[in-house]
């Protein structure tokens, strides 16, 4: 073997090792380490509010969990996607059946290359009016709840259109991901047929 092919397998070599300790490095850091990490997470949360008029919150550094220990990159990563996520609300699957008063939407946003998702459930009460089914305005329940992430839900509010064939469900909540909280508002549409059924 030459002297220069040595070299470039030595090179080559170090460059596997670090990129190796690379990706490694955030699952198992020390206490200094996760300390300077935290740091840089605060910095990061400062700079992303500033720059997008956000809210966005840490979590305290003796509440993080394993899990969520990222290099300071993919957290600015993240951070960012948080501070201007646009939430998608997904595509019916069908139409629930006549005897089911519950249905649920999702809507998504995409985090660092990670989907997020938000669904939204409802029990619903419809009334014959007109010779058609239609939604009364008293709601039995909503629920919500996030995967990944952890979502807790704070308030409702439900607006009648269409002649109470169509409602729309604001949902707000406490939103977490990756150490970092935020609020944030869902907006879902359900309709109802003529014979009751809700999608």
């Amino acid at each position: 073997m030459s002297k220069i092919s040595k070299i470039f397998t030595a090179l080559f070599a170090t460059l596997i090792v670090f990129s190796f300790l690379g990706n490694a490095s955030a699952a198992n850091l020390t206490q200094e380490q996760k300390e300077l990490y935290y740091k840089e997470y605060v910095s990061i949360v400062e700079e992303t509010n500033s720059l997008y008029g956000s809210d966005l919150k840490l979590t305290a550094f003796e509440d993080w969990k394993s899990t969520e220990w990222v290099t300071p990159e993919d957290f600015k990563e993240i951070a960012t996607d948080m501070a201007n996520a646009e939430w998608v609300v997904e595509p019916d699957t069908g139409i629930k059946p006549l005897a089911t008063t519950v249905a649920s939407k999702s809507a998504s946003v995409k985090l660092k290359n990670t989907d997020v998702k938000v669904t939204v459930s409802a029990s619903f009460n419809t009334i014959l009016v007109s010779d058609r089914q239609v939604f009364s305005p008293n709601l039995n329940y909503v629920r919500s709840s996030s995967n990944p992430g952890t979502w807790s839900q704070i308030s409702y509010n439900p607006i009648l259109q269409d002649g109470n064939r169509t409602m729309i469900l604001d949902v707000s909540g406490a939103w977490s991901y990756n150490g970092l909280n935020d609020t944030t508002n869902i907006r879902v549409t359900f309709y109802c047929s003529s014979t009751g059924s809700v999608s």
